[in-house]
């Protein structure tokens, strides 16, 4: 009797092992499949709408803010505007920069609003243009005003224009950000809407869309853009 009592509680210690170290293996896999999706990609996107334009310096200045919200770094190292179709800007014969159109001047540039025109009030402001690279830590932000080439008087054409697209290419993958600089009413809370722009978040699942799309364009023999 006593040796069957022995035998059951053996049998019992080695099921409540397996329970244990299969319980064990579960929250392990847990814990691991969250860790590597923090490690993804999820940046999020905002600018002001209060566009800048110097005509002087061939520049339109945007205020860019980034979040990471991943627990890996992301270096964004090119910023280009697109057209309405996704395409970049038709280029002059002669600019003033080493750049194309639309692309960042590779210079920390005075920002300020001025266009070389009669009665014309400047707006000035202490800061300078971001240069590219810029290296975003996990869990952080960053804010800074670019500036883009546009020759002649474009750079100010551009600040009223609602249906540019801005490339942005980042070491985590590339993101097309819709730069819409209509001003649109958003609920807070119930009762509450103001008149903000909310950022616009990227993960990884959404630059494998965008490459699967890309590819099938490319087969149909679309633009890499459309």
């Amino acid at each position: 009797m006593d040796e069957h009592i022995t035998t059951i509680a053996s049998n019992l210690a080695e099921i409540v092992s397996v329970l244990i170290s299969i319980f064990a293996l579960v929250v392990s896999g847990i814990t691991w499949t969250k860790d590597k999706s923090k490690e993804k990609m999820n940046l999020g996107i905002n600018f002001d709408n209060d566009l800048l334009a110097d005509t002087e310096s061939k520049a339109l200045f945007i205020k860019m803010h980034f979040i990471n919200n991943s627990s890996i770094s992301t270096t964004v190292y090119n910023l280009k505007i697109l057209n309405e179709h996704k395409q970049p800007y038709n280029d002059y014969t002669e600019n003033k920069y080493p750049v194309a159109q639309g692309d960042i001047i590779p210079l920390e540039i005075k920002v300020k609003d001025f266009m070389n025109v009669p009665k014309h009030k400047i707006k000035e402001t202490p800061y300078k243009s971001c240069l590219l690279p810029i290296t975003i830590q996990p869990y952080s932000g960053f804010s800074g005003y670019f500036a883009f080439y546009f020759e002649g008087h474009d750079s100010n054409t551009m600040k009223y224009k609602s249906d540019n697209n801005l490339l942005i290419q980042t070491t985590q993958g590339n993101v097309l950000y819709p730069l819409d600089t209509s001003v649109r009413f958003y609920q807070v809370f119930k009762d509450l809407h103001l008149d903000i722009k909310p950022y616009t978040f990227y993960k990884k699942r959404r630059f494998i869309t965008a490459k699967i799309k890309a590819i099938k364009d490319k087969i149909k023999g679309k633009s890499d853009f459309s």
